[in-house]
């Protein structure tokens, strides 16, 4: 595989949030979390929105690009960017934990499974984290 392997796109839906200021400080621990790891590809972007009308919903979003299908097939180079997943999800694993938040996980816009409360769902576990588990390694 050549170095023009597609970029594709996860992106990570935060809701459960409290409010406005709840949701400031979920970002800004995503992003002091991303201050500490090497991105191959450039740091996740994390942002917040409103679902539906001004005074819908408060949620938050991290966006991450990988170099990689939802089926960790890889070759070495992109090693990295499995491994930076990884602990971007496993890092967003606890946070949902932690605040007893639902995070949505969209392929390239396709919900591919949520973590509720800390919990992969088996959909998201089945469908990415055993794949790219496997490339990681």
């Amino acid at each position: 595989m050549s170095a023009a392997r597609k970029i594709h796109l996860l992106t990570f839906h935060l809701s459960g949030i409290a409010d406005e200021d709840a949701a400031d400080e979920l970002l800004d621990d995503v992003e002091e979390f991303a201050d500490g790891v090497t991105w191959p590809l450039g740091q996740p972007d994390a942002y917040k929105y409103r679902e539906g009308e001004a005074d819908g919903e408060v949620k938050s979003a991290v966006e991450f690009q990988v170099r990689a299908t939802a089926t960790g097939v890889a070759v070495e180079a992109e090693k990295r960017d499995f491994e930076a997943a990884m602990a971007l999800l496993e890092y967003l694993r606890r946070l949902s934990l932690a605040h007893a938040l639902v995070i949505e996980v969209d392929f390239d816009d396709e919900n591919i499974g949520s973590i509720d409360r800390g919990v992969f769902s088996a959909s998201l576990h089945a469908g990415l984290i055993e794949p790219w588990s496997a490339a990681a390694s």
